[in-house]
């Protein structure tokens, strides 16, 4: 299992389990009656909630600086307190929505000069192919032409 694979595996995981503990609240707060357990409630689960959010955003940030370091993009530095973001629970560090959008965006365009330059490089492999399998089938006429000359 290669490192992208375990980080997008955190991601999905943190993704579950946030997803998870949004229904676990929404199914809590339907059986309250109580204005004030509710409130209890919602101050109490949004913590959890928010730590599980804040995993999806660290995991998120972990994948996508690995890609980015795959293509030899530039990234956030760490000292860029416009950049990142600190999670109140774990003290893990994340890039925030904007600087992950941007991050995205400019993966995504790379992806797309790569798959231009692989699909311009399979266009040149087909015309050489097929300039050789030109000269290839020209061979025998060549042959039969220099017989005929050497004949007549």
């Amino acid at each position: 299992m290669t490192i992208r694979d375990k980080l997008v595996s955190a991601l999905n995981e943190a993704k579950e389990q946030a997803a998870d503990e949004r229904q676990r609240i929404s199914e809590l707060i339907r059986g309250k009656d109580e204005p004030l357990a509710r409130q209890i409630w919602d101050e109490e689960s949004s913590q959890f909630l928010r730590y599980y959010e804040e995993e999806v955003e660290v995991a998120e940030s972990s994948l996508l600086l690995h890609d980015a370091d795959t293509f030899h993009l530039p990234m956030p530095h760490y000292s860029d307190k416009h950049a990142w973001d600190e999670s109140r629970l774990t003290y893990s560090r994340y890039l925030i929505r904007d600087e992950r959008r941007k991050l995205r965006r400019a993966l995504l365009e790379e992806r797309r000069r790569e798959d231009d330059v692989r699909s311009a490089r399979g266009n040149q492999k087909i015309g050489i192919g097929g300039l050789i399998v030109a000269g290839i089938a020209l061979v025998p006429a060549f042959i039969s032409a220099i017989l005929d000359l050497l004949k007549g």
